[in-house]
């Protein structure tokens, strides 16, 4: 693990998108109005490319090892994460032109919970993604990564960092309790049912 470093990510990590969607799931259909797996990566892929929205580069981390990026995490104040709603949705439109409309015509309960879903408190350092690649597996990547995001959140003066995951993904969920994070509340928006974590960082 010693030889994975950590660096600011890049619009040209072609793994943005990939690890994205690895993170988000089937959140990502409901936001981008498409349910194929090829579409949904390239657009998260160019959201990634792209500034100023709560997928781009521009607040994310990628943990590299030979040239080879094996992970990585989105995080950031989480006012500013959520600030970044409104221009993630326009981008959208842009590439997609009707495809989100349709999607929040077909599915607007699912729609309303997804950009209602309270992911923290006011305060927090949030990380909004986190993912490694099939081949990181076992090399202490995923620890590594929530690592640095804690002394990013510790450098910019906060004293907890959040985060949320889906209640059925236990390996995920041991993780995080393995690296000090509490459950500290519950979302229960169908179809998204997800814990709050915590970690006091100071």
């Amino acid at each position: 693990m010693s030889d994975i470093q950590i660096e600011a990510a890049q619009p040209q990590h072609k793994e943005g998108g990939k690890l994205t969607y690895a993170a988000i799931d089937d959140m990502a259909e409901i936001i981008l109005g498409t349910y194929k797996d090829k579409a949904i990566e390239a657009n998260l892929q160019q959201l990634w490319e792209n500034r100023a929205n709560r997928f781009s580069h521009d607040i994310s981390y990628v943990a590299i090892q030979n040239n080879e990026v094996l992970g990585a995490i989105t995080c950031g104040p989480l006012t500013e994460i959520e600030e970044r709603m409104t221009p993630t949705v326009f981008q959208i439109i842009t590439m997609n032109k009707l495809k989100p409309f349709r999607s929040i015509f077909k599915y607007p309960k699912k729609f309303y919970s997804l950009v209602t879903m309270d992911e923290g408190e006011e305060g927090d350092y949030h990380i909004s993604m986190l993912a490694t690649m099939p081949n990181a597996r076992g090399k202490g990547v995923a620890q590594k990564l929530l690592a640095f995001a804690e002394n990013k959140a510790k450098e910019a003066g906060y004293n907890k960092i959040s985060l949320t995951v889906v209640k059925d993904n236990d390996k995920a969920l041991k993780l995080y309790k393995k690296q000090g994070f509490e459950i500290i509340g519950e979302i229960n928006k169908k179809p998204f049912y997800l814990y709050q974590m915590r970690k006091n960082v100071i």
